[in-house]
């Protein structure tokens, strides 16, 4: 694999992440119609608000240098990504599992009010929390009867995130093998988000007593808004193919031209 030019790319890849942002505002800043049982059309249009945040956000992070920084958004829109490929696998289904899962951050919520005490939690929350909420309790607690009636305070899983055997999704079963190269680029910047040496020291310098630290490199906004692109660029695939909204070729004009200004052959 032939090692690119950050330099020379870098302002291509910065020029082309604006006009994917101006394309929102342009295309996707408005009022969409769906019916009231098309979870996935709420879904997707809640994670694509994130997502254009996200690349605004990547944009002053690299305005200002902390190229590194902007990897750590990146790295989270990879990560919506992820989760609308494996929601896509069972469309509404899935959708509607992380939409319904706002009964358990009511039930949360309305319990940290009542610090703790589970009887001074308001009744229609507390039964709305066991009828509507009943596939989010861990398993050990859906068996016997009995024990519905006397579940713990916080009885329910931790994420909405689980199959239908009950296990949780953990991320790397999200991309699958046709995806790898999402999931290598969320796992490449995972060392910078969790503090690990081997990312930290390729940026210290010691001689003898002496320490210096980088600052961000080059590569690394090259290689968060690269991300960013591709996750954005993404979402307004999939929310037009699903909402039908015609814009087919200005949307694939759009990562053409910024494959073409790279010198990338399509």
């Amino acid at each position: 694999m032939v090692e690119r030019n950050y330099i020379n790319d870098f302002p291509i890849i910065i020029r082309n992440s604006e006009s994917l942002l101006n394309f929102f505002d342009d295309n996707y800043n408005r009022r969409f119609e769906y019916t009231d049982d098309d979870h996935f059309s709420f879904m997707i249009l809640c994670f694509l608000f994130k997502q254009r945040e996200h690349m605004s956000s990547i944009l002053s992070l690299i305005n200002v240098g902390s190229y590194s920084d902007a990897m750590l958004i990146a790295r989270n829109m990879i990560e919506g990504v992820g989760i609308i490929l494996w929601v896509s696998e069972n469309l509404q289904k899935r959708a509607l599992q992380w939409r319904k899962y706002s009964i358990i951050t009511d039930y949360r919520l309305s319990l940290k009010q009542a610090k703790g005490e589970k009887s001074k939690i308001d009744k229609k929350v507390l039964a709305r929390s066991i009828e509507e909420g009943y596939e989010y309790l861990k398993e050990c607690y859906k068996k016997p009867k009995i024990q519905i009636k006397n579940l713990p305070p916080d009885p329910f899983k931790s994420t909405w995130l689980f199959d239908d055997t009950g296990e949780e999704v953990k991320i790397y079963k999200f991309f699958g093998s046709e995806n790898k190269d999402l999931y290598d680029s969320y796992s490449e910047m995972s060392d910078w988000a969790h503090w690990n040496v081997s990312r930290i020291g390729t940026r210290i310098d010691r001689n003898k007593s002496e320490v210096s630290f980088f600052n961000s490199p080059i590569k690394d906004g090259c290689f968060a808004l690269t991300s960013a692109f591709v996750s954005l660029h993404y979402f307004y695939e999939v929310i037009n193919k699903h909402l039908k909204l015609g814009l087919d070729n200005k949307i694939k004009s759009l990562k053409d031209n910024y494959l073409k200004e790279l010198g990338i052959d399509t």
